[in-house]
């Protein structure tokens, strides 16, 4: 669930912003600028989860309808689109293993660690009060010394130091963050698998690299958005077609030795009796790399056969 995501991008700034601007020099203003973070991150987090789940419900939404798939609201219901991609995606496949419940998975793992994430909000808040001011020395120069605020065992009730063990203790490594940062490994892998089988059907030849930038950033929202346009495709179909178009032009080149890479012989075209001040034309030839961002173009800026350029719909970011 992406709340939580950009909630954590918004505190990390704000916190930077804090050190550089705020005064933090005593336990009130230590504590006032904690309660800032928390609700500017919960403001920041709400909108930029609202506008993935908005524009990702539609892009899911026409991506279901177009693979005539029953119940295409869910795509805007949070924990059931992840659930829902999965059901779009059909089959997928784990480490060469068919797997037809990936989304299904991915929905449990991402319910335990919001779960987990929850509770570490709830335990932000409420030892916020119980903040106290540690001076500490700094590792690298044992005569250097600086504040510290925050919790400590001490500082927190017995009713509910729990919270401290699990989020504060260990230098942040309490039961809760261990758990929700295993809850967040699996998550990220079963939604990476049903990633990779929804996007070959949508993106093929980009499926990977979209599934990198959707698990790494809280992005998901924005490229379905960007994939609602687009015609599903069979998958091995696509790979097929893209292995009979690399043979036919291989066979193009031409055995070594041979036209077009052999010397032609002696006072034949395109070497021999070529009018005067006329140049020979090399040979077309289809730019290997065209895939890679080229034009459609041969090296002598010709278009060859088989590079025609892509449509422009192909970018899955051309409506941004």
């Amino acid at each position: 669930m992406e709340f939580f995501e950009w909630m954590g991008i918004t505190q990390g700034v704000f916190t930077f912003i804090a050190g550089l601007y705020l005064k933090e020099d005593t336990l009130e203003l230590a504590k006032r600028n904690a309660r800032l973070s928390i609700i500017t991150g919960l403001i920041a987090g709400a909108v930029l989860f609202a506008l993935c789940l908005v524009l990702g419900g539609i892009g899911l939404y026409r991506m279901a309808k177009k693979k005539d798939k029953k119940y295409p609201w869910l795509a805007f219901i949070p924990f059931a689109n992840t659930f829902y991609a999965g059901y779009v995606a059909g089959e997928a496949r784990f480490f060469g293993q068919k797997m037809k419940r990936a989304g299904l998975y991915a929905m449990i793992a991402e319910i335990v660690y919001v779960a987990f994430n929850i509770l570490a909000l709830v335990a932000e808040v409420l030892l916020i009060p119980h903040y106290t001011q540690t001076r500490l020395s700094s590792a690298y120069d044992p005569t250097y010394e600086y504040l510290s605020y925050g919790p400590t065992e001490t500082s927190v009730p017995i009713g509910i130091r729990w919270l401290y063990y699990a989020t504060y203790a260990n230098s942040g490594f309490g039961w809760a963050n261990i758990l929700g940062y295993v809850s967040l490994l699996v998550y990220m892998v079963f939604l990476g698998v049903t990633l990779v089988a929804l996007f070959k059907q949508y993106y093929p030849r980009g499926f990977a690299s979209l599934t990198a930038l959707c698990i790494l950033f809280p992005v998901r929202g924005f490229v379905y958005f960007s994939l609602r346009k687009r015609t599903p495709v069979d998958y091995d179909a696509y790979m097929r077609r893209r292995m009979e178009e690399y043979a036919r032009r291989q066979q193009q080149y031409g055995p070594y030795g041979q036209p077009p890479y052999g010397q032609p012989p002696y006072g034949q075209p395109p070497y021999g009796n070529q009018p005067y001040g006329q140049q020979p034309q090399s040979p077309q030839q289809d730019e290997p790399f065209s895939d890679f961002g080229g034009d459609g173009k041969t090296s002598n800026g010709q278009n060859g056969p088989g590079n025609t350029p892509p449509p422009s719909d192909d970018n899955p970011f051309s409506d941004f």
